[in-house]
């Protein structure tokens, strides 16, 4: 049997308490990824949420007014339209105080 010297040898040394080093800080480290995924995933789930909530709020503005609405059913109404524009306005102001009250 012939011997080979430790310089000869293409592996790298072995010595008595070789181990590998875990990088990234340990065993912990699982959990404060996990953890940080959670709150990433907990951030994003309220932007989406405040996403919703403003295009919820631009949809309403973009619709025309309750009271846009009631006037152009008044004026499409035959029997109101045939009473004059100081009826509807008049019905109009009711609809405004009986909202507010």
């Amino acid at each position: 049997v012939q011997c080979i010297s430790a310089t000869e040898s293409h592996s790298p040394p072995k010595s008595v308490h070789s181990s590998r080093k875990r990088k990234g800080g340990g065993g912990n480290s699982i959990y404060g990824k996990r953890q940080e995924l959670i709150d990433w995933v907990l951030r994003d789930d309220e932007i989406n949420r405040a996403l919703d909530i403003l295009c919820m709020r631009e949809e309403a503005r973009q619709g025309p007014s309750l009271y846009k609405q009631v006037q152009a059913r008044l004026k499409r109404h035959p029997v109101v339209s045939a009473m004059g524009s100081e009826f509807m306005f008049s019905v109009m102001d009711y609809i405004v105080k009986e909202k507010e009250e």
